[in-house]
Formats: C-alpha cells, sequence, structure tokens
C-alpha cells in the first residue's frame, strides 16, 4: 500500500468493514460487507478512482454525534 493510499473507515452504522469493488478500469465502489445493513445504498460510494471512492465512504462514515435529540411529542410548535 502507498502512502498516499487510503483506508476506508468501518461503516458507522453497524461497525462491518468496508469492501472495495474495482467494477472497470475507472470504477470503484465502498460498500458495507454486512448484508443486513440498509443504511448504505449498494452504488452510492462511487469514484473513478479507488481513493475516491474511499473518500466518498469515509465522508459519510466520518465520526459524528449521532446521538441527536429527541423531539417532546406534546411540543406543538416543533421547539425543543
Amino acid at each position: 500500500m502507498n502512502n498516499d493510499e487510503k483506508v476506508p473507515f468501518n461503516c458507522v452504522f453497524c461497525g462491518s468493514k468496508a469492501k472495495i469493488i474495482h467494477f472497470d478500469r475507472s470504477m470503484w465502489y465502498v460498500q458495507c460487507t454486512n448484508p443486513f445493513c440498509r443504511k448504505h445504498d449498494k452504488y452510492a460510494y462511487l469514484g473513478s478512482t479507488k481513493n475516491g471512492a474511499i473518500e466518498q465512504w469515509n465522508f459519510i462514515n466520518r465520526e459524528l454525534n449521532r446521538n441527536g435529540t429527541k423531539k417532546k411529542k406534546d411540543d406543538k410548535s416543533g421547539n425543543i
């Protein structure tokens, strides 16, 4: 592996590893290896280079505070 070659993050939704698929000469995909993880579209992370596809995957699977806040059911205004 080159020093500038990127490594895909694990799926943030299920924790599974990502797989890199070289479909054609200039078509790369990164997909979650868990067949039951339905959070990612199968062909959403496409790149014309391997690093480009990995960048797309890593951008979506970056670490964020994904807990969020829950709205109260009795609040009619939509404000919390």
